[in-house]
């Protein structure tokens, strides 16, 4: 659920698909997001519903043992017990210095003093730096995936033809047609044609003008396929009022060969 979750906001927010949920949720990266993941509520809610029920007022409710089902792959009781025990070591601890700071300078609150609604809110607080830590270490663990090589880099004899100044018409041993794409990219070498076609549509339009053009040019892309050839048909949608759609970075995607090209392409 929260990958479905994910993959809406990150639409919402306009960032590729391979923008992953560290970026989105970390609260220690360089980008801090007011956005909260799914499945840290998740463990918030049972971990409250936990210390609500073993530490109630009410004698028989903390004696009827009930037991919060969270699924084999996270247990919320080893959780507050985790929590509660850093907790006990920071107490046994006490207050570092950091720095040049002096001792008294930094204070910090004892559970051991704190009220049952205060004991709460520190394991609330544990249980979201335990979430941050994993996150960090996910990103520091993270390895340069090898990526398919872009059509940039793949074929060294391309010849790039626009519809610039002039009209564009490709060249007879390619098709004859009368359909002119914005952008043509052609390597008879390794028979590859990119067809690419930029529309500017009102922002709430930009599918029906994607579908639109594409189906424009498919018909003549997959007859060049049957001749042996490798073809792409690629439409950019840039809004308007200046947002570019999805659609640029599956351009760049097909095009460039890793994503510090992509982005040098803006």
């Amino acid at each position: 659920m929260e990958k479905k979750l994910s993959r809406y906001i990150r639409r919402w927010l306009g960032v590729p698909r391979s923008f992953s949920g560290i970026g989105l949720y970390s609260s220690s990266s360089k980008l801090q997001l007011p956005l909260s993941s799914l499945t840290f509520q998740f463990k918030v809610t049972n971990v409250r519903q936990v210390m609500m029920l073993r530490d109630s007022e009410d004698e028989k409710v903390r004696g009827a043992r009930v037991e919060v089902n969270t699924g084999w792959k996270w247990t919320v009781d080893k959780t507050v017990n985790d929590a509660e025990s850093r907790f006990r070591h920071s107490d046994i601890v006490g207050t570092t210095t950091s720095g040049r700071l002096g001792i008294g300078c930094i204070t910090r609150a004892s559970r051991s003093a704190a009220s049952t609604a205060e004991k709460m809110r520190m394991v609330h607080g544990k249980v979201r730096s335990t979430g941050e830590e994993t996150r960090q270490a996910a990103a520091v663990g993270m390895k340069k995936k090898p990526m398919a090589v872009g059509i940039l880099d793949s074929a060294r004899d391309l010849e790039l033809i626009l519809d610039l100044k002039k009209q564009l018409k490709l060249p007879p041993d390619v098709a004859t047609t009368a359909l002119r794409p914005d952008v043509l990219l052609l390597s008879r070498g390794t028979k590859k044609l990119v067809f690419l076609e930029l529309t500017v549509p009102w922002e709430d339009r930009m599918e029906d003008a994607h579908e639109r053009k594409k189906a424009k040019y498919q018909p003549l892309l997959n007859e060049r396929r049957r001749q042996g050839w490798t073809t792409w048909n690629l439409s950019v949608e840039v809004g308007s009022r200046g947002i570019a759609g999805q659609s640029l970075w599956k351009a760049y995607g097909v095009l460039c060969n890793t994503g510090i090209e992509r982005i040098e392409g803006q």
